[in-house]
């Protein structure tokens, strides 16, 4: 299981195995462009501006579920179907999350000088 911890332009990424062992961690510095859309993205949605939009019709039911917690709300969708009002959000946040568990910097962040490189990266 993977959880993305975010505080400002901090990002922080837990891996455990299956099994609930800790299997290591990630840090990293959002650059400002991507904790500004972030947090742009995040705003409308809590604040209503953006509503979350439909659910796609024939999610697969054997998918793992992506579960956001942003303030005062809760999102929780199948892996790869997020609602429409949610689509730029997950696009970034797995763009992050897979730069983050692969310990590689880009324009989006600069990983920590002591970032893991993650042993249990899903598919």
């Amino acid at each position: 299981m993977l959880t993305l911890y975010r505080n400002q332009s901090a990002v922080e990424l837990r891996a455990h195995q299956p099994d609930g062992s800790f299997d290591g961690r990630a840090t990293a510095t959002l650059s400002d462009p991507t904790n500004d859309e972030v947090t742009e993205r995040i705003s409308a949605l809590t604040s209503g501006a953006q509503g979350l939009g439909e659910l796609p019709s024939g999610v697969p039911t054997d998918l793992p579920v992506i579960e956001l917690w942003l303030p005062g709300l809760s999102i929780s969708y199948s892996t790869g179907y997020p609602p429409t009002g949610v689509v730029e959000l997950d696009e970034t946040l797995a763009a992050i999350l897979d730069d983050l568990s692969h310990c590689r910097s880009s324009e989006r962040m600069t990983v920590d000088a002591d970032c893991e490189q993650l042993a249990y990266v899903p598919d």
